[in-house]
């Protein structure tokens, strides 16, 4: 039985094709490379190279008036945010103290972490609003005494801690995070006011006392001496 050869001349043909389609398909990868080598350099000129930050390129700092505070007193804490990348970096606010990216911690003379009362801000979405050049700074100023006031306990005095918040009487230290970034820690401490501020919590006193007597809505905002 004779077997029939395939023309020489298919073979010929067939294998021309293929070395055309992988030519074709080397000439296309090869194309497709430069354009991709192209667009990255591209991407590397027109956008900073700190565009999102990384542990190394915050400074921050935290800032108390002074050290020593009455029952019921603000206790401003000012915060400054340094971008010590040598570009410019999107970020986000320093916005409410409560989630992973910023964050304050106060702690009493146990140690202690006191429970964060303030406004939450607990999700951080996008790369963020805020374009800090090289050098830059973000300043932001946060009451403690708003933030960490213990709505549930009492101060005291009979006092409206909605209205005058207040954190117990004590030795705190006060520290902040923004996203690797650490402050320094600042040592504070709450007194009992005396003289004119005494004399003015009083009147506060009385003032909310009367409101009490003269309204009787809800939970009373006096709490006993």
């Amino acid at each position: 039985m004779s077997i029939k050869q395939r023309p020489r001349t298919c073979d010929a043909v067939s294998h021309g094709r293929k070395r055309m389609r992988h030519s074709s398909e080397g000439t296309n990868m090869h194309i497709l490379l430069k354009y991709t080598v192209i667009l990255l350099l591209l991407v590397t000129a027109t956008f900073p190279v700190c565009l999102h930050a990384s542990e190394n390129d915050w400074g921050l700092e935290i800032q108390l008036s002074k050290q020593t505070y009455i029952l019921h007193e603000r206790i401003v804490l000012d915060a400054i945010l340094s971008n010590t990348c040598s570009d410019t970096v999107r970020t986000q606010l320093l916005t409410s103290p409560n989630h992973r990216q910023f964050r304050i911690d106060l702690r009493n003379s146990k140690g202690d972490l006191l429970e964060y009362t303030g406004m939450r801000f607990d999700f951080v979405g996008g790369p963020g609003r805020l374009l800090l050049e090289a050098g830059g700074q973000e300043f932001g100023s946060f009451d403690l005494a708003e933030l960490f006031s213990p709505y549930d306990n009492r101060s005291g005095h009979s006092v409206s801690n909605l209205v005058f918040p207040y954190i117990p009487t004590g030795s705190y230290t006060v520290r902040a995070y923004f996203e690797e970034a650490v402050s320094e820690e600042l040592s504070f401490e709450i007194v009992e006011p005396s003289g004119d501020e005494g004399m003015i919590l009083r009147l506060i006193e009385e003032a909310c006392k009367a409101w009490d007597r003269e309204n009787r809505l809800g939970e009373p905002c006096h709490t006993a001496v």
